[in-house]
């Protein structure tokens, strides 16, 4: 039986992991480009309670997560823009009320509890694994109304796993979301890429050279993933 076990086991892992996906309403289009404003955007270190007081040690003394965060936006912008969306922001429509809120908590989201926020969105953080999901893009949608036909709005989630494969070498995992939503809070584009960064002895490399690494071998996935058109 112990052998039967072990021999399941990467099995299971395989079945546990997450997968890249694409997926797209019937009106996407990739051209011409459309408006998509940064609705919320988000990269955290995701571990469990046994690593948590050294993610949080390392997330203190390298704070790399809002410089990382940075070269994300960058990233985003020609990657939607390949797929028809020229992202822009618009800080007042998606967060005029928690915008003095959100600026005195960013340096303390990033450095204390492992997580950045964009400061050029809002604090709604969407995945394509949340579950209520279409709370959030209701609650969006009303904070910017007005809402024009052809206006669309972008969520951007990085979650960074720490991993580790014989016992002591480690390395980051990131799975990255993008959604985007049309003016009736309907997904019109989503998908997930899922990426690892540099491998190093004893413990996973945070620092933004090893994220930004993660997040291009996550990109690559998604660009390798045939589009599966989705209706409601």
């Amino acid at each position: 039986m112990r052998t039967l076990l072990l021999s399941l086991l990467p099995l299971l892992f395989m079945l546990g992991c997450p997968k890249p996906f694409v997926e797209v309403s019937p009106d996407w289009t990739a051209e011409p480009l459309q408006p998509a404003i940064l609705a919320g955007a988000a990269a955290s270190f995701d571990v469990d309670e046994e690593d948590a007081g050294i993610a949080i040690m390392d997330t203190v003394m390298n704070a790399h997560l809002p410089d990382y965060g940075d070269k994300m936006m960058e990233r985003m912008k020609p990657f939607l823009a390949e797929r028809g969306f020229a992202l822009t922001n618009d800080h007042d429509r998606v967060s005029t009320a928690e915008r003095e809120t959100l600026e005195k908590l960013e340096k303390f989201t990033s450095i204390a509890a492992g997580a950045w926020i964009c400061p050029d969105g809002s604090m709604v953080v969407v995945n394509n694994s949340a579950l209520f999901r279409k709370n959030s893009y209701e609650m969006i949608i009303e904070r910017a109304a007005p809402v024009q036909p052809g206006e669309h709005f972008v969520f951007i989630d990085a979650r960074i796993y720490k991993m580790r494969k014989w016992f002591v070498v480690g390395f980051a995992r990131m799975v990255l979301d993008v959604i985007v939503i049309d003016h009736q809070g309907s997904e019109v584009y989503a998908a997930r890429g899922v990426g690892d960064g540099p491998t190093s002895a004893f413990v996973a490399l945070h620092h933004v050279e090893a994220l930004t690494e993660a997040m291009e071998y996550a990109l690559t996935t998604i660009e390798a993933e045939v589009p599966v058109v989705v209706t409601d």
